[in-house]
């Protein structure tokens, strides 16, 4: 919610403060903050513990809304209601403290002869700083070049060029140093308490990539419609914070259909991953290119329609993702779910990045208030309220205008969305196994049973433990060869920490 509760706040954010032709960076700024950190917040919920969680889209769709109205009192108050949320949430943690996951290490309940103060030292000894630094630092470089490249700064200034060369190579800097954090490397016997933000055996994984730049899709299309389509209904169609917002919820029914379809497939029929991954990127990637040309037609009821599809491609992808890769590496489960934790807000910073600086660029003749174009003074607080009283001549330039940068503004991510349909086309896929239900069905003290044939599928069943099976190759060329059945197999058992006979192991060790 709080990546989205500001989608409709934004212009009247930067109207306050007189800045509306940075009205883009509210939301790149706030998305920027909370990606980058991803990466150290997952480290140390491996140390220490976590409130193992899933994404939900109606927190995501409900945002706008309660933003919107909010913001017609007062926009300050939706950053009220945050700082309230975040309190009642250190609450509930607390609550459910005894439930959520262990880590490595416990402050509150440190391992035989060891202080709370020292349990809690070892645990930041684990902490990659060295890797999130560089990562967190290259990311946020990249984004400010493009942030500001052709809206405050020329692309050809060193104040683009520093950022856009040096975020890059801290990036390669980054792979480089998790490299040689693998097991066996040097580096890695040197510092043998460190764990690496991301194991370098990952790099090497398919699937890992692929669904990451899918979910990035997702994360892009998610927040491109929540912040531009807020702006398009407030700058074009006129329409007041709260109203706005409620215009948002067209996404809501799409994300629903889509998450129960997804439901589905994955439980009921056919018990595969890559087919509502495949579904939801051209869906995703069909409706936002359509959605382009509806907010240039300025055609409200088809904007209307259009955010419903784009909200199903949205939902249908949201758990097959999760299931997929924690499907193929359940032994490294907490690492790939910190991957796409990160991956859809990252994609989605990228995409607000991106279209602010068309969006900026196309509306600069107004926001710079070249003669005869403008009426109003885009550093007014009262700026929005300015254009409500332009004449109706200047005020339908303004508005046909403003739908042309926002149209142009979803065309600048299409070849991403594009990008992520062949992603999908090479996945591999998840079957997902029968639960212990469908099992007993083929009880070999059922008489209408062949016992010999019960046995074998109960034997099959205990040998696979829950286990999907998977094919780690490209699924659909496997499909036109005739070959699945060949590159099927069992995922891996997943790993799990058993605390017990860990301090068993150590109180053996201290008594030799």
């Amino acid at each position: 919610m709080d990546l989205t509760v500001v989608a409709t706040a934004q212009p009247f954010i930067a109207s306050h403060f007189q800045a509306l032709n940075q009205i883009s960076w509210i939301g790149t700024a706030f998305t920027l903050t909370d990606t980058a950190f991803v990466p150290l917040f997952g480290q140390i919920a491996d140390v220490f513990g976590r409130i193992f969680h899933f994404l939900i889209g109606i927190a995501y769709a409900t945002g706008p809304l309660i933003g919107g109205y909010m913001t017609n009192v007062h926009w300050r108050y939706v950053f009220v209601l945050l700082s309230a949320l975040s309190a009642i949430s250190i609450l509930t943690i607390a609550f459910l403290r005894p439930d959520l996951k262990k880590g490595r290490y416990s402050v509150a309940h440190p391992q035989s002869g060891q202080t709370s103060l020292r349990s809690f030292l070892d645990g930041c000894a684990c902490i990659d700083l060295i890797g999130v630094g560089t990562f967190v630092v290259g990311v946020a470089l990249i984004i400010l070049a493009t942030s500001w490249g052709g809206s405050a700064y020329a692309w050809t200034s060193p104040a683009v060029l520093t950022p856009l060369i040096t975020g890059p190579f801290l990036l390669v800097v980054f792979v480089m140093y998790q490299r040689h954090m693998a097991p066996g490397r040097r580096l890695a016997q040197r510092l043998p308490r460190i764990m690496p933000v991301v194991p370098y055996q990952l790099f090497h994984e398919k699937d890992v990539t692929l669904v990451c730049i899918i979910s990035a899709a997702t994360g892009a299309a998610l927040y491109a419609c929540f912040y531009f389509a807020g702006i398009y209904f407030t700058l074009v169609e006129g329409f007041d914070a709260g109203k706005a917002g409620l215009q948002l919820l067209f996404y809501v029914p799409g994300i629903g259909i889509g998450v129960y379809t997804a439901i589905i497939m994955c439980n009921v029929h056919p018990r595969q991953t890559i087919w509502p991954l495949l579904i939801g990127t051209i869906v995703e990637t069909g409706s936002i290119g359509a959605l382009s040309w509806a907010i240039r037609a300025r055609q409200r009821t088809a904007v209307n329609v259009l955010m419903g599809v784009a909200g199903f491609g949205t939902g249908i992808r949201f758990m097959p993702e999760n299931l997929h890769l924690t499907g193929m590496y359940r032994d490294k489960i907490a690492v790939i779910l910190g991957l796409l934790s990160f991956a859809g807000p990252f994609g989605g910073t990228i995409a607000l990045t991106v279209m602010g600086s068309v969006f900026q660029n196309k509306m600069s003749a107004y926001f710079v208030g070249s003669e005869g174009l403008s009426r109003f003074d885009v550093n007014s607080p009262t700026a929005l309220n300015a254009i409500s009283d332009l004449s109706l001549e200047d005020l339908e330039r303004f508005r046909s205008a403003a739908a042309n940068a926002i149209s142009w503004s979803f065309i600048s991510i299409l070849p991403f969305l594009a990008l992520s349909i062949l992603a999908a086309l090479m996945l591999g896929n998840v079957w997902i196994c029968k639960d212990k239900k469908a099992m007993k069905a083929t009880s070999p003290s059922d008489p209408t049973v062949n016992t010999d044939a019960a046995l074998q599928d109960q034997t099959q069943s205990v040998q696979r433990n829950g286990r999907p099976e998977v094919l780690t190759g490209i699924y659909l060329y496997a499909v036109l060869r005739g070959t699945v059945a060949s590159q099927r197999h069992l995922g891996p058992l997943e790993v799990r920490l058993d605390r017990h006979k860990e301090k068993k192991d150590s109180r053996e060790s201290a008594s030799l």
